[in-house]
């Protein structure tokens, strides 16, 4: 299959896979807002930040260093099973031995029997390891997205069913669990690969020395990502819960669509690492379109935050809003900082994404501590901010360094999407102070919003955008 002919299939799975889990996701979510209290996402949320900090150190980055390698054997996919199996075990008995010592640091005791309940979470993550790997690296993308899709769907709708019944926050660990078991069992079974445990020390040496680097980075980022607000739980446990329905709304959604298209991207980019000018024209093409995309929804939420959360989940949310209004830009500037780091990768430059994880953090955890402080939740959501700029400056220099983009390049990606939201955000945000929230209200500014966008950028990009729209569309969605 050619390169270009399996990125677009991949991003058409990726595509059908992000829209199917936002609508099933975001819809229960909603009306888990309206069944539960801030208190109970908090609770959950917050276990879930040590559950995953724990998932992310169970890969060791042998996923990505595993569809890395060029060489296709079992020898190599057995040492980074067993590999991964050995970390995944340790780290389940480590969560539950820590599960005491943290609910004592949070004051928290019904943290104790969340964190044994969700750490069952890392082994089913390792029964979908094997197959996940062998399928992205042959580019089956297919494969992938009904186990993925299924598993998704089930938490989400079992999460609802749960909270209807009355079990208050263990709905939302019910369904995850659920969930997540059936996506991994299904995902074991579409591939024919199957488990043989067998560690060759030379390679395990060659997968940790690229792998490493990239947990590392991963490390890092998801420090950037909740080290706030594992910060702000301790200083005010309620403020959590309005932070991280913001938090859904904006940044995990942005992020959410950069994750799925670099889940293709990547595995295609090493494909022709071998040609970086290749490599190049692929990642600006794709900064050009994830701009289209992420920049005039983010200016959405953030011109509409007031209506949006009032018209959808109530007065009951009202404190998120200031909070999504911050956010909103912020995931979007973060988003596309991250872009090149597939390109990167492919050149086998993995430092490159610990480079810019450690610049996140230390740059992170001096403002939150003082922003948050000061102001709160809204004090964690402006050291998002701040710091997703400074990690898109670095993005910017880094680009230029790699032969990636220069500057100029990068910036001239933008600026369209940017000109034709700030035309939509401006109008809609003086709006809010005048119109009434409720939904009908929100989906008239959703059109106009879309309306007033198209019609700057055909008018930024002399009519090219429409059409170029059409292709691309067209590519993803028929092939």
């Amino acid at each position: 299959m050619k390169l270009r002919a399996a990125a677009f299939e991949g991003l058409r799975f990726q595509l059908y896979f992000r829209i199917f889990n936002i609508v099933l996701y975001q819809v229960s979510s909603i009306f888990l807002a309206i069944l539960l209290l801030p208190v109970d996402f908090a609770l959950v949320g917050l276990a879930m930040i040590f559950v995953g900090f724990a998932l992310i150190v169970c890969d060791m980055g042998i996923g990505p260093a595993l569809i890395q390698r060029r060489t296709d054997d079992g020898r190599t996919l057995r040492t980074g099973m067993a590999l991964r199996l050995m970390v995944s075990l340790t780290l389940t008995a480590a969560l539950c031995l820590l599960a005491p010592a943290i609910a004592g640091f949070y004051g928290e005791p019904r943290l104790i029997a969340v964190l044994w309940a969700m750490a069952p979470l890392l082994l089913l993550n390792f029964v979908a390891f094997p197959a996940r790997i062998s399928l992205t690296k042959s580019l089956s993308f297919r494969r992938v997205f009904l186990p993925d899709a299924v598993g998704s769907g089930a938490a989400a709708v079992l999460s609802l069913g749960f909270a209807l019944a009355g079990f208050s926050f263990w709905s939302l660990i019910f369904g995850q669990l659920i969930g997540s078991a059936i996506g991994a069992i299904l995902l074991f079974l579409a591939s024919p690969w199957r488990p043989v445990w067998g560690i060759d020390r030379a390679l395990a040496f060659q997968l940790l020395r690229f792998g490493l680097p990239v947990m590392l980075a991963s490390v890092f980022f998801y420090l950037f990502q909740n080290t706030g607000i594992a910060l702000l739980a301790r200083s005010n446990f309620v403020d959590v819960g309005y932070f991280l329905f913001a938090f859904t709304w904006s940044i995990s959604i942005f992020l959410g669509l950069q994750v799925s298209i670099d889940n293709v991207l990547f595995p295609v980019m090493s494909a022709m690492n071998h040609d970086q000018g290749r490599v190049g024209k692929a990642f600006l093409g794709y900064l050009r379109y994830l701009a289209w995309t992420i920049i005039p929804l983010s200016s959405f939420l953030a011109a509409t935050a007031p209506t949006f959360v009032l018209s959808i989940v109530g007065a009951k949310w009202s404190l998120a809003i200031p909070i999504l209004q911050v956010l909103a830009p912020a995931g979007a500037i973060l988003a596309l900082s991250l872009a090149y780091h597939s390109s990167a990768l492919a050149l086998g430059r993995s430092k490159e994404v610990f480079y810019y994880n450690v610049i996140g953090v230390s740059s992170l955890l001096p403002i939150a501590t003082s922003f948050i402080a000061v102001a709160g939740s809204i004090g964690l959501a402006w050291t998002f901010l701040v710091t997703a700029t400074i990690l898109f400056l670095w993005a910017l220099f880094r680009c230029n360094a790699l032969s990636l983009a220069r500057v100029t390049e990068f910036l001239a990606s933008l600026q369209a999407p940017v000109v034709s939201s700030v035309a939509f955000a401006v109008p809609l945000f003086f709006v809010q102070q005048l119109a009434v929230a409720t939904l009908p209200a929100l989906a008239v500014e959703a059109f106009a919003a879309l309306g007033i966008y198209c019609g700057s950028m055909m008018l930024v990009t002399r009519n090219a955008f429409l059409s170029e729209a059409a292709v691309l569309m067209k590519s993803v969605f028929r092939g």
